[in-house]
């Protein structure tokens, strides 16, 4: 790309001895590239079902409570905020 000025001075980007490019600036993609229409009526199709689905799974929710109260799961919160800072880049 050739970057001009409105003063008349010389490009910005042109150095002494460069040869500048002829042709399109811009290069078609192939047909391999381009996406067939399909996909996007998947996609459209898939975000109608998902639509369909509650928020929150409470069946899940509750399996998952009474886990925690029975033992079955072991909750550490001190894990849990050392993993958290540990991904948000705090101390390790």
């Amino acid at each position: 790309m050739r970057i001009t000025n409105g003063a008349g001075l010389p490009a910005i980007n042109e150095a002494p001895g460069a040869q500048i490019a002829e042709g399109p600036a811009i290069v078609p993609r192939s047909a391999s590239a381009v996406r067939p229409a399909g996909d996007a009526t998947t996609l459209r199709l898939s975000h109608a079902e998902m639509q369909k689905l509650p928020d929150v799974d409470s069946e899940r929710v509750a399996d998952i409570k009474a886990a925690l109260l029975d033992g079955t799961i072991v909750f550490d919160a001190s894990s849990l905020a050392a993993r958290i800072a540990r991904y948000h880049g705090g101390p390790q």
